[in-house]
């Protein structure tokens, strides 16, 4: 296949992509500073731009055969993406959310609620674009799946990855970036969350 990364400079984005290259995929990695990408692939295209930059966005966004976007929390770049997707026909779109962002799955949790209260307090800006973006997202017509995380960290990767909703003592609440970006790459080939919003952790 052949995959757009958005945020790709992250800890996460740079593990999607060596996960990718070495299973044989062709990746493009959408680089606002191509520099922080240290590495060399004859399958990896880098293309410089910025979230704001919608030639650069949709010349990264052709041709591809899926979008990973791990920008998340920046809604005008989440609407360009968007756009360039649908302008070029191209329809499979995984992109990471956040614990704040509800679904209808979702029961009430305490723990969820507490950490969210703190989250809204301390930074509402960042609560509101996670739910501009995802809004974003759920109105097009893509194939889209909302992977929904609570606080990453940078230890090893688990066994598996738990997968559900909110308040039904299906997941908790940490996640560590390689199993991330391990349940990312398996929604390459996998339907199973299509128009659907899980939430994970380790």
């Amino acid at each position: 296949m052949r995959v757009t990364v958005f945020g790709a400079t992250g800890r996460t984005g740079r593990l999607f992509i060596k996960k990718a290259l070495l299973k044989g995929h062709e990746v493009v990695a959408f680089a606002r500073s191509p520099e922080k990408i240290t590495f060399q692939h004859e399958r990896l295209t880098i293309i410089k731009g910025t979230l704001s930059d919608i030639d650069a966005i949709e010349k990264a966004v052709k041709d591809t055969d899926a979008v990973i976007e791990l920008i998340g929390a920046v809604s005008e770049g989440t609407a360009n993406i968007v756009a360039a997707m649908q302008k070029h026909n191209v329809r499979r779109l995984i992109a990471l959310s956040a614990i704040s962002h509800q679904d209808a799955l979702d029961k009430r949790d305490f723990q969820r609620a507490l950490i969210n209260g703190i989250v809204k307090l301390t930074m509402p800006k960042l609560v509101k674009e996670v739910s501009k973006a995802a809004a974003i997202i759920r109105e097009s017509e893509l194939d889209w799946t909302l992977v929904r995380v609570p606080s990453l960290k940078d230890n090893g990767s688990s066994s598996y990855v738990k997968v559900g909703s909110y308040g039904r003592g299906e997941v908790g609440f940490q996640l560590s970036r390689a199993d991330l970006s391990q349940f990312m790459y398996e929604q390459l080939t996998d339907q199973k969350y299509i128009r659907q919003a899980p939430a994970i952790s380790s």
